[in-house]
């Protein structure tokens, strides 16, 4: 499983446009081949930071969705919004601890 997350800087003044993008976008990409989870987390500090977490199957299952025109229509629309470059990881899980 791979745990994909974006951290993205909005431009001020901008955020209400993504949050309706996304709400457009977010049960297509729920049910793309392969995904298991999308969530939308904001920094707790700066409201104009937001966070995207999937899940996906694989790594192929995630460069599939990346190499989609669902990604690519959505990105293009998003990253006009930004006000520095997103940053983004993709994380295999190693080892968890249950309480």
């Amino acid at each position: 499983m791979i745990t994909r997350i974006v951290s993205m800087q909005f431009r001020i003044g901008e955020l209400a446009r993504f949050l309706e993008l996304f709400a457009d976008v977010r049960e297509r990409i729920v049910h793309f081949p392969g995904c298991l989870a999308l969530s939308l987390h904001r920094n707790a500090v700066c409201e104009e930071q937001l966070f995207t977490i999937s899940l996906w199957e694989s790594h192929e299952a995630l460069e599939a969705y990346r190499s989609s025109e669902l990604f690519k229509d959505t990105w293009m629309q998003t990253r006009q919004l930004f006000s520095s470059p997103p940053v983004a990881w993709s994380l295999e899980e190693m080892q968890v601890f249950p309480k």
